[in-house]
């Protein structure tokens, strides 16, 4: 499995989300690339799909297209022999292709652009899956690309309300890795914290491996991971959790045992001092030194921790509590 990266127009693969991206998908095990795309500032089309085809795309490849980024993979797609195929093609933040949807109307065109836009047919004969990621709010490309695009590819849309142009402040997309890599599990899990900076870590030896671990659990079929990890609480620790009492932390992810698990992390501050556990041996405050000890590596708690320091980091955690 590979998976290319073609990026957007003034950058390249070391800005944005990009490592995040490629640091994901190469600790599955995939092949990852991401070719530096020669004139970034003013593109030539021909010049970013020679770069394309150096990454030699077949049927095991997921091509991933960010901005103009997104606008090249769909021409490649245009110029390629019948029987070329690929895996699956992902747009973030992708113009339509026409000429008038330009984000700067005076600059150059160098190819990218067309007064008909994309001819969808021909892209589709060289691959049968889909995605179109667009944010409501992006300034450079309309949403209206967006919603084009997924017509034309008959595309799995994921539509967002604040991403922007998927640029500046997007550290993460973990909708875009759900939709490169298949997992086999989906978890959300919660970190409740106190003001001694101390975590509620469950207790699981005797009851399941790994023997501690956080508390949460699998993401259920149409269910949203806030709307899992709520649950989960319920089930798990008897709290009612409102969605504005929780700070999302992001993702980790892992592979054990050829098993891919992706897991959604939120920071739940409070005082309470006792919890009734409803699964598990129950469970302890522990300091980040003492879950250390104590965790598996395959758990990966140095990630997580290093995205508590910095969530706690941005406002100390007395006032972190008063604003959740």
């Amino acid at each position: 499995m590979k998976v290319v990266l073609m990026h957007g127009k003034d950058t390249n693969p070391s800005q944005k989300w990009y490592p995040w991206f490629a640091d994901e998908v190469k600790s599955i095990g995939y092949e990852f690339v991401a070719p530096v795309l020669p004139k970034a500032v003013n593109p030539v089309m021909d010049e970013w799909l020679m770069e394309l085809d150096k990454t030699n795309p077949n049927e095991d490849t997921v091509l991933v297209g960010h901005s103009r980024g997104g606008v090249a993979i769909m021409r490649w797609l245009e110029r390629q022999v019948p029987e070329k195929q690929v895996k699956k093609v992902i747009l973030v933040a992708t113009n339509s292709g026409r000429s008038k949807d330009k984000a700067i109307l005076s600059e150059s065109n160098y190819g990218f652009y067309t007064d008909e836009g994309y001819d969808f047919e021909k892209i589709k004969s060289h691959c049968n899956d889909f995605a179109v990621l667009h944010s409501k709010d992006d300034k450079w490309v309309p949403f209206s690309a967006g919603e084009m695009n997924a017509t034309g590819l008959a595309a799995r849309f994921l539509k967002f309300e604040n991403y922007g142009h998927f640029g500046k402040g997007v550290s993460e997309i973990p909708e875009l890795l759900e939709e490169t890599i298949k997992y086999d599990a989906r978890k959300a899990l919660i970190v409740p914290i106190n003001s001694k900076r101390q975590i509620f870590i469950q207790d699981r030896r005797g009851y399941k491996k790994p023997d501690w671990g956080y508390f949460g659990g699998e993401i259920e079929t149409g269910e949203t991971p806030l709307k899992a990890v709520i649950r989960e609480s319920k089930e798990e620790l008897d709290v009612e959790i409102k969605p504005e009492e929780l700070k999302y932390l992001g993702i980790s992810t892992t592979l054990q045992n050829g098993h891919k698990i992706i897991r959604y992390m939120y920071l739940y501050p409070t005082e309470q001092k006792v919890f009734n556990v409803l699964e598990g041996q129950g469970g302890h405050w522990l300091t980040f030194a003492e879950v250390q000890e104590r965790f598996d590596n395959k758990d990966r708690f140095d990630d997580i921790s290093e995205k508590i320091e910095k969530t706690t980091a941005e406002k100390n955690l007395v006032n972190l509590h008063e604003t959740l």
